[in-house]
């Protein structure tokens, strides 16, 4: 939901090419768990990813400025969408991509058992077409900040990967 990447190239080339997707990190390291109502409740090792500055946080590599207040807006419209379609934030998360065509089968992490249980149970979660589309419309912003790049670690000028030197 939140690093759309895919959509643009890899996604239409997979479909017509028959080949299945598998997705992986689909929480977004905790952010789309409702866990960080602001980015200064993300710890520095889960802000590294092009949605955050690099100049902030020596951990990145990405040399980009980020996106911290968009994403902040667009993780607090999923949780509205969220409490309107009944649904938790892992949920929407989870059943997202495997509502795609093409998508076969998520990789979820987890660091308790009770976690594994709610990604499990998410995993049955079946998302109206409603809930679908309100997820595609305030995630739009997000994506077209973002573009094609599908590294969320790596940085791209001109389709040259760029990073920050240390």
């Amino acid at each position: 939901l939140t690093l759309p990447a895919i959509e643009y190239e890899v996604l239409p080339f997979c479909r017509k090419h028959g080949i299945q997707i598998l997705c992986y990190s689909p929480l977004m390291q905790g952010l789309l768990t409702g866990r960080h109502e602001s980015i200064k409740e993300v710890p520095p090792f889960r802000a590294r990813t092009r949605h955050f500055d690099s100049r902030t946080n020596k951990l990145s590599r990405h040399g980009e400025t980020g996106c911290e207040k968009l994403l902040f807006n667009t993780l607090k419209d999923i949780k509205t969408i969220a409490k309107e379609s009944g649904h938790s934030m892992v949920e929407l998360a989870l059943a997202w991509p495997l509502a795609q065509p093409g998508v076969t089968c998520v990789i979820a992490g987890a660091t308790k058992a009770s976690q594994v249980d709610s990604n499990s149970a998410a995993s049955k979660v079946k998302l109206s077409e409603d809930t679908l589309k309100k997820l595609a419309e305030v995630t739009e912003d997000l994506k077209k900040k973002l573009g094609p790049n599908i590294d969320m670690y790596q940085g791209m000028k001109d389709g040259v990967q760029t990073s920050r030197c240390f």
